[in-house]
């Protein structure tokens, strides 16, 4: 307990003071801002998928089901013995159902592969961001965000920029590219 108290000491007088006033008395790290209710010193958010699975799933789900449903029929007909032409259209499109479903299947488990390559790449970028945060600091004061590193004023639309989490779009263009390169080892 008296480690945390220490800790805490340390960090207030290790605050840099605020530019504007000049003094450190009011002064939070973005963590403590953040906490206090300062929503626009939020951290980044972290990256992560942006697919939707329901819209891909749902379909299949509803094609397995009709296709369990096709299988039941064919078992009773087979059973009954009424067989012919019509038991063999409905194992056709059986099959057919079942194919489809693993088809889109297939697609949706690509788009998703395909969004957690994108979310990778966006890490460096989230990382600097996130270190970017934690340099700054709030005066409560003058209400005004600082660098605690440079001892300047961050603007709005430089905080947006300083936390901005997104990937170049180069690095997207080609991730597909190089996933799709074989490999010549």
């Amino acid at each position: 307990m008296a480690s945390d108290q220490t800790r805490q000491q340390q960090g207030q007088a290790a605050k840099p003071l605020c530019p504007r006033c000049h003094k450190a008395d009011l002064v939070k790290t973005s963590l403590e801002a953040y906490r206090s209710g300062i929503s626009r010193l939020a951290p980044p958010p972290m990256p992560g998928r942006q697919t939707r699975m329901i819209n891909l799933v749902g379909p299949a789900v509803v094609l397995v089901g009709l296709a369990i449903f096709f299988i039941f029929v064919v078992l009773g007909e087979s059973v009954t013995g009424m067989g012919g032409p019509g038991l063999i259209a409905q194992v056709i499109i059986t099959l057919l159902i079942i194919v489809a479903a693993l088809v889109v299947s297939f697609i949706a488990f690509q788009r998703v592969v395909k969004s957690d390559a994108e979310a990778t790449l966006r890490y460096p970028a989230w990382d600097r961001a996130l270190e970017n945060w934690r340099h700054l600091y709030y005066c409560s004061r003058d209400d005004l965000i600082f660098d605690g590193q440079q001892g300047k004023v961050v603007t709005e639309e430089a905080l947006k920029a300083l936390l901005r989490v997104d990937a170049e779009p180069q690095q997207i263009a080609q991730q597909p590219r190089s996933a799709a390169a074989p490999s010549h080892s």
